[in-house]
């Protein structure tokens, strides 16, 4: 992994009228790090996340991708949100290329790029299937497919498997793993669940409660595939619950 700063977030302070979200949020994303971001409920992971997808504006403070702040000209932003909003009238393959549509890229590269990233991520055979006919899973599948299929920068992902059951989660969690060692994408993902964070990240953040503190960083050295049963996950889970038990 290149020891660069693909992501610097510094002193972010955000506000919704009188309620303070986000005080003097610091930290940094290396080059093909994938970085977890785990805290209370309400802490603002998600507002955080919307300020470096450049969806909403921080009050003061600082983002930059690749040393300069978000730009849709200059950076490709993949972005899943937590509410998996996929176009009911789009089948798979339709719903996939919107944003190489969006950019108006030729149709026959659009073929090309959204067959490859259906082969990617396990949906082949499932283009011309529309969302009501897809598990919660395979729609997971899509939305992250419409995130890599431009070939982003950089991947922002709000808690995309929150509401697939164990099993689902436990396989999509393995296909993440394997996106990122395949496509190697720098990758933020906010999760509330401790487990995920650990079988997923190289580094965790640890936020306070709101308004939201970077409250430590963890480094996480278990070798992928990680083992949630093994002694010492289990103890660095305890650790890292605990820390965020403390901020509720």
């Amino acid at each position: 992994m290149v020891n660069l700063d693909k992501i610097l977030v510094k002193e972010l302070l955000k506000s919704f009228g009188n309620l303070k979200v986000l005080d003097n949020v610091t930290f940094s994303v290396k080059e093909g790090e994938f970085l977890c971001i785990v805290g209370p409920t309400g802490c603002g992971k998600t507002t955080l996340l919307k300020i470096l997808a450049n969806l909403i504006e921080a009050d003061s403070g600082e983002v930059l991708i690749n040393g300069s702040p978000p730009n849709p000209k200059l950076h490709k932003i993949g972005y899943v949100p937590q509410s998996i909003s996929l176009m009911p009238w789009r089948n798979v393959y339709s719903n996939i290329k919107l944003g190489l549509e969006l950019r108006g890229v030729k149709e026959a590269e659009i073929f090309r790029r959204v067959m490859e990233v259906i082969n990617l991520v396990g949906l082949a055979g499932f283009e011309n299937y529309f969302p009501h006919q897809l598990s919660l899973g395979m729609k997971a599948r899509v939305a992250i497919a419409r995130a890599l299929v431009i070939d982003p920068d950089v991947m922002l992902m709000d808690e995309p498997l929150a509401n697939l059951d164990w099993h689902s989660r436990s396989i999509m969690q393995s296909e993440l793993l394997r996106l990122h060692e395949k496509a190697g994408k720098t990758t933020v993902y906010v999760t509330h669940n401790v487990e995920e964070a650990l079988l997923l990240a190289d580094r965790i953040v640890v936020l306070t409660s709101r308004p939201a503190r970077v409250k430590t960083e963890i480094e996480v050295h278990f070798k992928k595939p990680r083992n949630r049963f093994e002694g010492d996950f289990v103890l660095l889970r305890k650790r890292i619950e605990n820390l965020v038990k403390e901020e509720e």
